[in-house]
């Protein structure tokens, strides 16, 4: 039996190499572990499964994969969103009771639900210059939440006439309709997944800044103890 402090939480490092560090103080070689051990966790759990993917000797396992990636993708989203705001779930929970589950957007006479988990991933795509300027509103953003997101992770593909693919001098995205968004969209993979590296890589840019004690100890710390305490 492997005993919980052994738990790996991560490719090189186990529940006891985080709860070992000290990170009550602004100390940086102890910060700096901690971040090794975010980074090793979302390398090994996402980026380099999408690499495998994407980069397989074997051609149609490489062509082949733009769902499997964009799942993942699309989990890695969720993920980084959390830790960028120190919150254990997508949805922020406050008294065990989900907060505010549904934002109302009218669209003329009809009435159009918004879930906080499609408003999370509107946030993230506002970390990034490229996708905020395509996902500008909640209504878009909440276009690929349910046609990408959902599809993908609810029924194995994605919905409307959403296409992934990896065709080369294609935009990263673009309306299927610009006129009827609901229509769906067109993902270029590739380039879609440098812009979520480049948030990631924002992400730990904040992290090492000397002086940012304080976030570090709202985002990184509280959801990493929130994951360690759970094993």
């Amino acid at each position: 039996m492997v005993e919980n402090n052994n738990i790996k939480i991560s490719p090189k490092f186990t529940q006891k190499d985080w709860t070992d560090l000290d990170l009550s103080k602004n100390c940086m070689v102890n910060w700096n572990k901690a971040i090794e051990i975010f980074e090793d966790r979302i390398n090994g759990r996402y980026l380099k499964q999408i690499e495998a993917l994407d980069k397989n000797e074997d051609l149609k396992i490489r062509t082949f994969s733009g769902f499997a990636i964009m799942s993942i993708a699309c989990l890695l989203i969720e993920t980084l969103e959390q830790f960028w705001n120190g919150n254990f779930t997508t949805v922020k929970i406050k008294n065990n009771k989900k907060e505010n589950c549904f934002i109302n957007f009218f669209y003329k006479n009809n009435k159009k639900h918004i879930s906080n988990d499609a408003l999370a991933f509107h946030s993230f795509f506002q970390k990034s210059n490229e996708l905020k300027k395509f996902f500008d509103t909640p209504e878009k953003s909440n276009v690929f939440y349910s046609k990408i997101r959902c599809g993908l992770l609810h029924q194995g593909q994605t919905k409307g006439k959403s296409l992934i693919h990896i065709k080369k001098g294609e935009p990263v995205l673009k309306w299927i309709d610009d006129n009827n968004f609901e229509e769906g969209l067109i993902i270029q993979r590739r380039l879609f997944m440098i812009e979520i590296i480049k948030i990631y890589e924002d992400y730990l840019k904040d992290l090492r800044k000397p002086n940012n004690l304080n976030f570090r100890r709202k985002t990184l710390a509280k959801k990493m103890k929130y994951i360690v305490d759970q094993k």
